[in-house]
């Protein structure tokens, strides 16, 4: 059909009564499309004959509505802001706290500084008889104390979970086993370090977060203790679960990475995590002294994913004991020993 004219439109349209869709089915066309003429033909304000157009007419002044502004659910940006710099300044207040703490011993005696190395208390292959010995000699001995180096649980999670079920304890047997522990030691506990076991997202995990806030323990993912005993003498230890890289000819290299490149004003720089010990010294010429950078091992003494692995035999010492004698010189200051025995008997 061709394009209806102008005049055919307006004739249709006047025929229709002004009605647009009689028109429209009259020309052949589409109702919009003749809106589209009509406006073009007559302007906007073109004649009309529909109901929607009569309501329009009669109430085209329709009434104000009013609503009143309601207050915001969200935080004023500008409040946020100021909360999140107090929240900084809280968290960095903290971290700076931590950065080295200082810890006085009331004695100007030698001490010794038991660090145990991983302790997987639930597991079959740890070998619980020495750990309870050390222990006990930590809680007795009046210039033994304690620093735990992390992975204190097996805490199994994720794809590991399902190494429970060859346990031969459950979770809850475990979390209650550490209780025990800490029980064992804690009067003369001075930290614990987070290992990668630690930190897994469990139940048991929360709740020995839980139960540490209730101590004076120092914990987290490093720590660094400035010991001060009475005679003014100072000993700075800095411990850390992993520690950086590894070596295949020396297994204190994770420890002594962290004293050449991070924490170079230390005595004694301990990682874990490797079961396997190693020990090595660092001369620090900033601070003119000698750091130790020690790998403790683990009290996990059968260990079936190291057979499995065929990794490498090397020493593992579940623990190390430092001997700090605060009248000692430049070679017998700081003394490492891989038996606690040894440290003991040398104070």
């Amino acid at each position: 059909m061709a394009k209806p004219s102008d005049n055919e439109i307006t004739h249709a349209y006047e025929a229709a009564n002004l009605n647009q869709v009689q028109a429209a089915k009259k020309l052949g066309i589409g109702r919009s499309t003749l809106r589209h003429h009509l406006k073009r033909i007559y302007g906007d304000n073109f004649p009309r004959n529909d109901k929607g157009h009569a309501i329009r007419e009669k109430f085209k002044d329709p009434p104000e509505v009013e609503i009143p502004p309601l207050p915001s659910p969200e935080e004023d940006p500008d409040v946020t802001w100021g909360r999140m710099e107090r929240v900084f300044d809280r968290n960095h207040k903290a971290e700076r706290a931590r950065d080295l703490v200082p810890i006085r011993i009331k004695t100007d005696k030698p001490i010794v500084i038991h660090i145990f190395g991983d302790l997987h208390l639930g597991n079959s292959g740890t070998n619980h008889h020495l750990l309870r010995r050390h222990s006990e000699i930590v809680a007795e001995h009046p210039q033994v104390f304690g620093i735990g180096i992390g992975d204190h649980t097996d805490n199994w999670f994720g794809k590991l979970a399902h190494k429970w079920s060859t346990m031969e304890i459950t979770e809850d047997q475990e979390l209650n086993l550490f209780k025990h522990w800490l029980d064992m030691v804690e009067s003369k506990l001075l930290a614990l370090v987070d290992g990668n076991h630690d930190i897994w997202p469990t139940p048991n995990s929360g709740a020995i977060r839980e139960l540490l806030r209730g101590t004076k323990l120092l914990s987290g993912p490093w720590v660094r203790i400035r010991f001060i005993l009475d005679n003014k003498q100072d000993f700075i230890f800095s411990c850390h679960h992993k520690g950086k890289g590894s070596s295949v000819v020396n297994d204190a290299h994770a420890a002594m990475t962290l004293a050449q490149r991070y924490w170079q004003d230390s005595d004694v720089v301990a990682v874990g995590h490797r079961h396997k010990s190693g020990l090595g010294g660092v001369y620090q010429p900033t601070f003119n002294k000698m750091s130790w950078g020690i790998q403790i091992g683990s009290y996990k003494q059968v260990d079936d994913y190291a057979a499995r692995g065929a990794f490498r035999p090397s020493m593992s010492c579940p623990s190390v004991s430092i001997l700090l004698n605060p009248s000692g010189g430049a070679h017998d200051r700081v003394v490492p020993f891989w038996s606690l025995d040894r440290a003991v008997a040398n104070l």
